[in-house]
């Protein structure tokens, strides 16, 4: 959560924010349906998934930051 509000301080798409969000929530999710369940592949999938958006979203901070010139 503390990288969706960096996001949004940096003034990147909304629109890509706001995927980024669905997604991780789905995601995280289907970590947990799959982890009460002992269903391990598809833990694993919800978890990378997961991890993929916010890695994203830390990218697009990062990018603009430096684009800023505060690096």
């Amino acid at each position: 959560m503390i990288v969706a509000l960096l996001y949004m301080f940096s003034g990147g798409p909304a629109i890509w924010g706001i995927w980024c969000l669905r997604i991780f929530t789905a995601a995280r999710l289907t970590h947990t349906i799959a982890y009460l369940n002992a269903i391990s592949r598809l833990r694993a999938l919800g978890f990378g998934v997961g991890a993929f958006c916010t890695a994203v979203l830390g990218g697009n901070v990062l990018y603009s930051a430096v684009k800023a010139g505060v690096f």
